[in-house]
């Protein structure tokens, strides 16, 4: 790892670390992809599942009320037509407070073994009370419990204060853990613009988009330079 020394600071050359070989696909073909990019997602999933130890998990990109972007990594809990996916939440999070504010967001899946990623952007619309429940419901008991401690991203003393509540109410809740908190919520984010990106040699990299026209309910593809 190479560094230089400027003004008393020292910087590290990032770009001097060479990527580890990656599975060199076969380029993209506009002629043979879907008229719509749930279908091809859902392809680039199956792919992904079966290489990446967590190919649910995305980045989900949020700005506040007063313009501040924050991002996190999410678990995708579920995608449906013509292309949404569901993240769930605690009302109380900061990605929940922002959504509120302002419903424009992106998420990006990249699964670096296939050297691939997919660009999300839309908008978040949160879902009904009983979608929650139900998806609630499918969780497992430990992690239903847990929701149960705090509101989620409010303060606390000490990790000792989760380990007492648990302790304290976990027998308490155990007939009730089926229903969720009322601060249990989550968001379909709709996609209104999606990027397939796919790694090539020689940086001649695929970039398909998928644009949706909401008027004339109908997905415009195009290729971008790489």
């Amino acid at each position: 790892m190479e560094s230089t020394k400027s003004d008393g600071q020292f910087f590290f050359w990032l770009w001097n670390f060479q990527p580890e070989p990656f599975t060199e696909l076969a380029p993209l073909d506009e002629s043979a992809l879907p008229s719509e990019p749930l279908s091809l997602f859902l392809r680039w999933f199956r792919e992904a599942f079966s290489a990446e130890p967590f190919a649910q998990a995305a980045a989900l990109a949020t700005v506040s009320q007063d313009a501040q972007p924050s991002v996190r990594m999410v678990l995708v809990k579920g995608v449906r037509a013509p292309l949404a996916f569901l993240v769930v939440t605690g009302a109380t999070s900061q990605k929940a407070q922002d959504l509120r504010a302002n419903a424009r967001c992106a998420l990006l899946f990249f699964w670096a073994t296939l050297y691939r990623q997919v660009i999300v952007q839309g908008y978040a619309r949160e879902v009904a009370r009983h979608e929650a429940q139900e998806y609630f419901r499918g969780r497992a008991p430990s992690h239903r419990r847990a929701s149960w401690l705090f509101p989620q991203s409010t303060p606390i003393q000490g990790r000792y204060q989760l380990e007492e509540r648990l302790a304290r109410v976990g027998n308490r809740i155990q007939s009730d853990e089926s229903e969720a908190p009322s601060w249990w919520t989550g968001y379909w984010i709709q996609a209104h613009r999606v990027e397939f990106w796919q790694g090539q040699p020689a940086r001649l990299h695929d970039r398909i988009v998928y644009e949706y026209h909401a008027e004339a309910r109908h997905w415009r593809c195009f290729r971008l330079a790489p």
